[in-house]
């Protein structure tokens, strides 16, 4: 009988995410050594899927991550950072989310772009029901 070795950390969080798995997301997260910006942004973009209610916290904890890793970023560029985030979780998703990925690969932060851009292409959250 063939037994698969453990596989690490990180490749469970990854499945996680892929499979839209919050719950799984935080088992895993939380036996990672680190997580690099674009595996948290795609922990974000999740959040904000399944998470309304948590997706800004988030979303300002990553932009002072981002903030933290280009420090060259400034004020005016991460009051940017924040309102692509909050465009993210509105009815100009794609172009919120196009804005950022263009000022992240002039950060030098190409695959967290590539995340955005391919995020930015699926229909916006229907409306919370009152």
């Amino acid at each position: 009988m063939f037994v698969r070795a453990s596989s690490t950390p990180h490749a469970r969080l990854l499945r996680a995410i892929d499979r839209g798995n919050l719950q799984l997301v935080r088992l895993a997260a939380v036996e990672c050594e680190r997580i690099d910006l674009e595996t948290a942004l795609r922990i974000l973009l999740l959040l904000e899927r399944a998470e309304p209610a948590t997706y800004e916290r988030a979303a300002v904890r990553w932009a002072g991550r981002l903030l933290e890793a280009r420090p060259q970023l400034g004020f005016a560029g991460g009051a940017g950072v924040l309102d692509g985030l909050d465009g993210l979780s509105g009815p100009d998703r794609a172009v919120a989310a196009s804005r950022l990925a263009l000022a992240l690969r002039r950060l030098g932060e190409p695959r967290a772009a590539i995340v955005l851009e391919r995020d930015g292409a699926r229909p916006p959250r229907p409306p919370e029901k009152p």
